[in-house]
């Protein structure tokens, strides 16, 4: 997270939600290429991640930036929570070792560093995933109301709507901070976009505003328009130019827009002009990138893809960016 870390203070960025667990049961997370830093607990399968522990926290503290979770993936199978019981005790777990150190802590992979929040990416069809949505909700707000420190819940489903993989999530009583839809690798996506017409036919931007308006459990619910940040394959729909200004310039027009999001942080880095075109059209001037090589693409590649205290809050305001090992959100 070193480079992420210095370049996220240079643009602004607000939110690095890291990804993926991949399976919830035994906590199974993903770092890619940063998994090398991480040291095996001797007689278990589990693991501790030094650096990660170290930048988390610098993250946090010194660059004012929002630490999540993203639970899911591509690489997730589903098919977990084979009851309400099972659910709850795994939001319980999961919260026991990425929340606040607690006692019930029994393994914890970023060590003393505590995450702001979950980020769900569902691809595949999970069972009782309201119950566990709604436990975590409930450990998060129970916190704030004793520190003060803010959580975060957001998602990230594909747009056509409803998105079956996530089930009755999001119609049930579940309270999402933000929605980053993903306007690609769909027929609804970005690229389906028609310039000009204030009416669009396939383009769905409009129906996930009505969503936020009219069934969303928070009336405040912002919607981020999820795009991909290269003509990169496997991913489809891609947009640029002036295409990419129309797109934002017309989601801008409702109010539910929360920003852009941009899939991937390493396709972004070195291709800068889609992300220099989204800061304009978003009415910001573009702050200096600095591009990165990486050593290795990330393990899971999924098709999609928070302020931690009291005083970092990104819910209001004016301009935001969201990082992600994987993800890259410019916000309004």
């Amino acid at each position: 997270m070193v480079h992420y870390r210095k370049n996220a203070y240079q643009i602004i960025v607000k939110l690095i939600p890291i990804s993926f667990m991949s399976s919830f049961g035994n906590e199974t997370v993903n770092l890619a290429n940063s998994e090398g830093a991480c040291l095996q607990v001797n007689g278990t399968h589990l693991a501790f991640c030094p650096e990660m522990e170290k930048d988390i926290i610098e993250c946090q503290e010194v660059y004012n930036k929002t630490i999540t979770l993203s639970l899911g993936g591509s690489a997730y199978t589903g098919g977990e929570f084979s009851s309400v019981d099972v659910a709850i005790a795994a939001a319980d777990k999961i919260w026991a070792n990425f929340g606040p150190p607690c006692e019930n802590s029994t393994s914890r992979l970023f060590g003393n560093a505590s995450i702001d929040g979950f980020d769900f990416d569902f691809e595949s069809s999970v069972n009782n995933t309201v119950p566990f949505a709604n436990r975590l909700r409930s450990l998060m707000d129970d916190s704030t109301k004793k520190t003060g420190r803010q959580y975060y819940l957001t998602s990230a489903p594909q747009c056509s709507y409803p998105d079956k993989n996530f089930g009755p999530l999001l119609d049930s009583s579940v309270r999402f901070d933000r929605v980053m839809v993903q306007f690609y690798n769909n027929y609804c996506g970005a690229s389906s976009f028609l310039p000009g017409n204030e009416t669009q036919t396939t383009f769905n931007f409009a129906q996930w505003d009505n969503w936020a308006k009219t069934v969303s459990s928070n009336p405040d619910v912002k919607i981020m328009l999820g795009l991909i940040g290269g003509d990169l394959p496997p991913n489809t729909g891609f947009v640029s130019g002036d295409q990419l200004k129309s797109v934002i310039n017309y989601a801008k027009g409702f109010s539910s827009f929360g920003g852009v999001m941009l899939w991937d942080m390493t396709v972004v880095y070195n291709n800068t002009d889609v992300f220099k075109t989204a800061m304009s059209a978003l009415g910001r001037d573009t702050p200096r990138i600095e591009p990165v090589a990486i050593a290795s693409q990330p393990e899971i590649i999924e098709s999609s893809r928070k302020t931690s205290m009291s005083s970092k809050n990104w819910q209001n305001s004016e301009f935001w960016l969201f990082f992600l090992f994987g993800l890259l959100f410019v916000a309004v």
